[in-house]
């Protein structure tokens, strides 16, 4: 029987043309993963957002709406455990510099050994300590057969957020640069504009800075904090034993 299912290509290109979606700034080359609404599409966000509300909020007493700002104070995010939950334990690939997740890379060495000396293994136990000891006592290497450095913990939350800061004013120079070769006179209060914004991107990508060196000065209190507790512990229980 002949599949008369649409390829996601074909649902693309029906979006486009009606309006619902378009890659951003597609006319001047695209960036990559982002997409703007069109007039359709914008329309049907909000249609979506307002049936999410009216189920959510309006039908529910026991919910409320809150509307909050992405960038906060870090503390913040450490009390709510985003510093914890959104870290990664991150290898680099010595010779192309690629990263890995180190569990990822792990769970892929231990399935392809197929034994039942791992069927109870669970990487999510280790320690990033314990991860880097695996690696090197399994010999374990990046996808492209390299050499990987010792694992380390990295806040993903706001290295992705920096990336994309760092991207989007690399590509707005280039953008003005280009510009300003070939009509620079009929179109000063335009690049005029685009200047203000390679500003703010690059405040916003300060700002993402200082704020990662907050949550890494947090993590480190926090760390110091389990760390102490774990040797109390640990003389309490000593001390147990002794008595």
């Amino acid at each position: 029987m002949q599949n008369t299912q649409p390829t996601l290509d074909e649902i693309v290109s029906l979006c486009k043309r009606r309006g619902y979606v378009y890659p951003t700034s597609a006319i001047y080359g695209g960036l990559a993963n982002s997409y703007d609404y069109g007039p359709l599409g914008s329309q049907l966000l909000k249609n979506i957002k307002d049936l999410w509300w009216k189920e959510f909020i309006s039908k529910r007493n026991d919910m409320v709406g809150l509307d909050s700002q992405i960038l906060l104070n870090p503390e913040t995010w450490v009390a709510s455990g985003h510093v914890g939950s959104f870290s990664d334990p991150l290898v680099d690939d010595l010779k192309s510099k690629k990263r890995y997740r180190a569990d990822h890379l792990i769970e892929d060495w231990v399935n392809k050994q197929n034994s039942e000396k791992f069927s109870d293994f669970v990487v999510e136990n280790l320690s990033v300590e314990e991860m880097g000891k695996f690696i090197k006592d399994n010999g374990i290497k990046s996808p492209d057969g390299n050499e990987v450095s010792e694992p380390k913990q990295q806040l993903v939350l706001y290295q992705e957020k920096k990336q994309k800061y760092i991207y989007e004013v690399k590509l707005l120079k280039v953008f003005l640069v280009t510009l300003s070769k070939s009509w620079i006179q009929a179109e000063s209060n335009f690049l005029l504009v685009l200047v203000k914004w390679v500003r703010v991107l690059e405040m916003k990508l300060l700002q993402v800075n200082l704020y990662l060196e907050h949550l890494n000065l947090s993590k480190q209190k926090l760390n110091s904090s389990l760390t102490l507790k774990q040797r109390i512990g640990r003389n309490y229980l000593n001390h147990g034993k002794t008595a």
